[in-house]
């Protein structure tokens, strides 16, 4: 409000019929480094000194304008009529973003700052989940480019599941799914199941990268044929089945549990009396089991969760190509596709107040 008083203190001085060569000198004692300057003391006397009375619609007053009060009122009937229960804070944050103008170039930076912000809460959920899979689904976008999007199935250790956009991989002129190999590397030990919509970049034998994967990884791409005794073991824990035979091949599909043990275990399981009478009743049964007295039953029930994700996020992330890269868009790059896919895929909210506490203020010295 500086400005707004070196103003009013400029049409003081003028009505006490002092001279502008004395009106700067005074304001440059009182201000010091941020009085005014002299061209634009010297345009405001002579304003001033013409006529003009108000300061009220003075543009560079240091004052907002009032030439905009139809419209701002407009603005808020339009607000208050959507929703009867907003806020005068919330008014007033609504009416300051409508105001923005942002360039296209900040634009762009803000939705890959909300872009890598979501990354790193899908980083957090990987390093603390149980297990996770990985969904591949092959699509060409508007350009006629083939693009590999890549899908996480996450499971927690309450049998919480969450599926989120990974990234998206281009496949301009060759195959790239072996990036995925180094993208989750570090992450290997918990993965449990890769699932491929069939298409050439991710089957057959040239896919060097699933290759890489089962040397790395071991043997964890099977048929889901192979998953039939699992799945209706995990579906119905308390039906008749052969314990040997179930023993071994759920030590042959997952391979590192003890046979004698696992058939103990699910011969005390299939007994206990309170989790029978409650498999009848409750829907999230696999929740109250102990991980403690059924270490390996859990730790299987949990890989099946991360198995079995849903298409629906693959359609999300489709249609959001589709209007993301549209015709008036079809030259926008793979980085940018990629952090506007991300940020309108994911279900995580974005920090925004730690966003806003990242950016570098820009102000702009409004001078007379």
């Amino acid at each position: 409000m500086s400005q707004f008083e070196q103003c009013a203190n400029i049409k003081f001085m003028c009505n006490l019929g002092k001279s502008a060569l004395k009106t700067l000198s005074a304001l440059q004692q009182v201000y010091g480094d941020t009085a005014l300057k002299k061209s634009a003391v010297y345009d405001s006397f002579s304003r001033f000194r013409n006529g003009q009375e108000t300061l009220e619609d003075d543009q560079r007053s240091g004052r907002y304008s009032t030439s905009r009060t139809e419209e701002m009122i407009g603005k808020v009937r339009q607000l208050i009529r959507c929703d009867r229960k907003i806020t005068i804070a919330e008014l007033v944050l609504l009416l300051a973003i409508s105001d923005f103008q942002l360039s296209h170039q900040t634009a762009a930076r803000q939705v890959e700052q909300i872009s890598d912000n979501v990354e790193s809460q899908i980083h957090q959920d990987l390093k603390s989940c149980e297990y996770f899979s990985l969904q591949l689904d092959e699509s060409t976008d508007i350009s006629d480019f083939a693009q590999l999007q890549v899908f996480v199935i996450m499971v927690f250790g309450d049998f919480t599941v969450k599926e989120e956009f990974v990234k998206q991989l281009p496949l301009h002129e060759r195959t790239r799914g072996e990036e995925i190999l180094t993208v989750f590397l570090i992450f290997i030990s918990k993965l449990d199941v890769i699932t491929t919509d069939g298409g050439p970049s991710s089957t057959g034998r040239s896919s060097q990268h699933l290759e890489d994967f089962l040397i790395k990884s071991g043997n964890r791409i099977s048929q889901f044929s192979t998953f039939e005794p699992v799945t209706m073991f995990i579906s119905n824990p308390f039906a008749t089945v052969d314990v040997s035979e179930l023993g071994g091949e759920l030590c042959e599909i997952f391979g590192k549990y003890n046979l004698e043990e696992l058939e103990m275990e699910i011969l005390n399981f299939q007994e206990d009396i309170s989790l029978k009478s409650s498999f009848a009743t409750c829907s999230n049964f696999w929740t109250l089991v102990d991980r403690n007295k059924y270490p390996t039953i859990h730790s299987i029930a949990l890989k099946m969760y991360s198995c079995f994700g849903s298409m629906s996020l693959c359609e999300v992330a489709f249609s959001s190509t589709s209007i993301i890269k549209n015709k008036y868009r079809s030259c926008l790059t793979d980085s940018h596709l990629n952090d506007a896919l991300r940020a309108a895929c994911s279900s995580y909210t974005s920090d925004f107040r730690q966003l806003a506490a990242n950016m570098q203020c820009q102000t702009e010295l409004l001078i007379m």
